[in-house]
């Protein structure tokens, strides 16, 4: 039996790993090759918008994708949709790597979104139908951190093959790492439980309808506008405050990125619950939108404890959301993701619009408010639920 047990337990985490991996390597190719930008546009010969839409189209594709397929994959085994995705996402990169011209490579680049935006929703839904219940925030944690260090390893990765190879370099390898991860997962036998069928448009709005799973998401787009808010400030912060230059600004963003990866691994780790999350994101908020005298140990201090609540707060808003339905896994996560993309997107406007009529105290305030209200108002709707929330 206890022989029995191990098997399982060592075939879990293998599955893990592996699809944790998978959803690195999606993050991955959106993330990649934006050092390489300038050397896209030269080679091109375009003008900056052309080359920042092939940034924007594999988001936007992305999101479209993800709502569109969670709910087919919520209710068919996914290992057939995991090799095509794979196959497509090794063919696009080859296209990418072989364009002589923009327009081919814009093609290419978005058969790439195409094939790439399924892979962090199978993750999910083959992490979830293998792990227990009382383990699965534990391996929500896993997953997180994996998607965590994505965006900070991508960009240098691709700095480092693209200085040597150019960017044609950077999808050669995505084309590899493709056949890689198709081999590995065509030796794992796919494995899903039994999906209701639920229809598509229905199934989005009975999400949405649900408060607890309404709540969660609001928290997300704020937690990930206030993200990205912050991201855009901390130039002219370190800037204009401390007279950093532009090379050391670059390097300060370093803590923060890899404070999210710390707290996905605590969340994994201490199993941190709702309060200490929000707390930390609140908390450092406030306080940053309260400070007179800017202090640069005290500002890097208070970016870190936000980007450890970021981190945590990640794998916990996907646990509460996946725990809370059995079925349709993959369309909770769509939405979550898009939730997320709205956020990381709007941050940046919405900061700049009340940044110049209250400048970053007001505007951090606002945001600390929201944030607050919305935290008060998931302890309201969990209060009244019948199922049992880590708070």
């Amino acid at each position: 039996m206890n022989m029995a047990n191990s098997k399982t337990r060592s075939r879990n985490q293998s599955i893990l790993y592996l699809m944790s991996l998978v959803a690195f390597f999606a993050s991955l190719n959106q993330n990649i090759y934006t050092p390489l930008i300038p050397s896209i546009k030269e080679y091109f010969h375009i003008n900056g918008l052309a080359v920042n839409s092939t940034v924007s189209l594999f988001i936007i594709l992305t999101a479209i994708i993800q709502l569109i397929m969670a709910p087919y994959l919520d209710r068919t085994k996914t290992g057939h949709i995991l090799v095509g995705s794979l196959v497509l996402v090794a063919l696009a990169s080859l296209g990418c790597a072989l364009s002589q011209g923009f327009y081919a490579f814009l093609f290419f680049r978005c058969l790439q979104a195409i094939g790439a935006a399924s892979l962090p929703l199978i993750a999910v839904i083959t992490i979830m139908g293998e792990t227990p219940e009382v383990k699965q925030g534990e391996a929500m944690g896993t997953y997180q951190m994996f998607l965590s260090i994505a965006p900070a390893a991508a960009p240098v990765l691709g700095g480092i093959i693209g200085a040597r190879y150019e960017f044609h370099g950077v999808f050669w390898f995505l084309a590899g790492l493709s056949l890689l991860f198709l081999f590995l997962n065509v030796r794992r036998r796919n494995t899903t439980v039994k999906k209701e069928k639920l229809h598509q448009s229905l199934r989005y709005l009975d999400l949405m309808r649900d408060p607890v799973v309404f709540v969660i998401l609001s928290l997300s787009l704020v937690v990930f506008l206030v993200y990205m808010a912050i991201l855009v400030f901390l130039p002219e912060l370190l800037a204009d405050r401390f007279h950093i230059g532009l090379k050391w600004i670059g390097f300060l963003y370093v803590p923060v990125t890899g404070s999210i990866v710390a707290g996905s691994y605590l969340f994994k780790k201490v199993k941190l619950n709702f309060s200490h999350v929000i707390g930390a994101v609140s908390v450092s908020l406030i306080l940053f939108a309260l400070m007179d005298q800017w202090l640069l140990p005290l500002t890097l201090f208070l970016l870190i404890l936000f980007g450890m609540g970021l981190g945590a707060a990640t794998p916990l808003f996907a646990t509460l959301l996946t725990s809370r339905y059995k079925e349709g896994k993959g369309s909770i996560m769509a939405l979550y993701n898009v939730t997320r993309y709205i956020g990381m997107g709007a941050g940046p406007v919405v900061f700049s619009l009340f940044y110049r009529e209250m400048g970053e105290k007001g505007t951090f305030l606002i945001l600390s408010a929201l944030l607050l209200a919305l935290s008060f108002s998931f302890y309201s709707v969990i209060s009244s639920s019948k199922k049992k929330y880590p708070i």
